[in-house]
């Protein structure tokens, strides 16, 4: 359970670094980029790879689907969420993968 809710919180800072990206990122986030085409971009690869991240963590959760919730924690940690999203997407890869057999359809 608690892998699925950093993938949870992962997600969620990812969609939130999207946002502040797309929003107004070059003044409200540094990352010595002088384009503010590419911040826009990375804002809209974290959106949608944090929403997949909060799905995965749903399903860890819920315990029912392995493969789906592991590949998209996975997502969590690539939408990078203030650096800390993705620290919390590869601690809950890894406890996604040591919890691996108390999840229901393991074969999925």
């Amino acid at each position: 359970m608690l892998g699925g809710t950093c993938a949870i919180v992962a997600g969620f800072l990812g969609i939130v670094q999207g946002i502040v990206l797309i929003a107004g990122g070059s003044t409200l986030i540094d990352y010595s980029t002088t384009s503010s085409g590419l911040q826009i971009l990375l804002g809209l690869v974290a959106i949608p790879f944090g929403f997949l991240s909060i799905v995965g963590g749903m399903d860890a959760r819920l315990r029912t689907k392995y493969k789906r919730s592991l590949t998209w924690a996975i997502l969590g940690m690539v939408a990078y969420g203030f650096l800390v999203g993705a620290f919390l997407g590869l601690a809950a890869v890894i406890l996604i993968v040591l919890s691996r057999d108390e999840f229901d359809g393991f074969g999925e």
